[in-house]
């Protein structure tokens, strides 16, 4: 299973722009991206090939609404723009789960094969208390 921490992803509203027609990728969204691409130089694996399973933990930066599934667009075309991941396409499970409040936010990825006998949910959970122990969430 290939695990990595990033930053917190923007909202697809902060992400892309709309002007005179064109979408575009807004400086945030590059900027995003562009850490995502260094993360992932750094990490030096990729996902598996083939249908995946991704878990999705979102640690907001503070007590604002906000809405988990408005980050994951955002998200996953940087990990495919890395490399990370082939195509978000081939995603066929996909768990997004809040956690705790972090200071400046955060996301951790989960990637693994799919396999529809295995949860998800029971990995991504397994793993995060491994993580708590000892640990103030970061």
């Amino acid at each position: 299973m290939l695990i990595m921490t990033l930053p917190l992803p923007n909202s697809v509203n902060q992400h892309w722009k709309h002007a005179r027609g064109f979408t575009y990728i807004s400086a945030q969204g590059k900027a995003f991206r562009a850490a995502v691409d260094v993360a992932a130089r750094l990490h030096g694996e990729k996902a598996p090939e083939g249908r995946l399973s991704v878990g999705i933990e979102i640690f907001p930066r503070d007590k604002r609404v906000m809405d988990i599934d408005n980050r994951v667009k955002s998200l996953l075309d940087a990990l495919e723009h890395a490399g990370v991941i082939e195509n978000d396409s081939l995603i066929d499970e996909l768990r997004v789960v809040r956690r705790s409040i972090v200071k400046g936010g955060m996301c951790r990825v989960f990637i693994s094969e799919y396999n529809p006998v295995v949860d998800i949910t029971d990995n991504c959970a397994k793993i995060y208390q491994r993580t708590q122990r000892g640990s103030d969430g970061t």
